[in-house]
C-alpha cells in the first residue's frame, strides 16, 4: 500500500509540475571556501524552481572538520519559504 501511495503522490506532483512555471537551472553562489567539484564533467551547484518545488543539483568541495555543520550556499530569499526541496 505504501508503494502505491508514494507512486500516486509522485504522479500528482508530476502533473502539477507540467502546469507550473519552470525557472530553468540557475547557478548557486557558493560560500567562501567552497568550490564546485568538477571531476568528470560539470557539477556546478544549481537550483531551479518548478511551481512550489525547488530542485538542487551539483557537487562541492570544501575543507570540512567532519563535525560542525557547514553552509555551502544560500538560496535566494524568495525560495526559502518553498514547501518542498529535492536534492540530487
Amino acid at each position: 500500500m505504501a508503494k502505491a501511495t508514494n507512486y500516486n503522490m509522485m504522479k500528482r506532483i508530476e502533473k502539477l509540475e507540467e502546469k507550473a512555471e519552470d525557472s530553468g537551472w540557475i547557478n548557486l553562489t557558493l560560500e567562501s571556501g567552497v568550490i564546485a567539484h568538477n571531476k568528470g564533467g560539470s557539477s556546478q551547484p544549481q537550483y531551479k524552481k518548478i511551481g512550489n518545488h525547488v530542485y538542487i543539483r551539483g557537487a562541492v568541495e570544501t575543507n570540512w572538520d567532519g563535525e560542525n555543520l557547514r553552509t555551502i550556499a544560500v538560496l535566494p530569499e524568495r525560495l526559502q519559504d518553498t514547501k518542498y526541496s529535492i536534492f540530487y
